[in-house]
């Protein structure tokens, strides 16, 4: 990941953080610090500006839904 441009990964991250986050919570700790440091290239990719990709790294909207929202007696 760290020789090639963030652009290249920007298309396939929703593909690759699922298995990758489920390996973090795997029982065997070599399996968990190779995810958690995969983790640590992925946020690097991410968090890197994407200017020809739609990929966006914020993954919660704006805004808090409706049922989250209180309202004043």
């Amino acid at each position: 990941m760290v020789t090639h441009p963030a652009h290249a990964f920007h298309a396939h991250v929703p593909a690759l953080v699922p298995p990758v986050v489920a390996c973090v919570g795997d029982p065997f700790y070599k399996i968990t610090s190779e995810a958690l440091l995969v983790t640590q290239q992925l946020v690097k990719v991410g968090i890197k500006p994407a200017t020809s990709c739609r990929f966006s790294p914020t993954p919660f909207p704006s805004s808090p839904p409706s049922s989250a929202r209180t309202s004043e007696p």
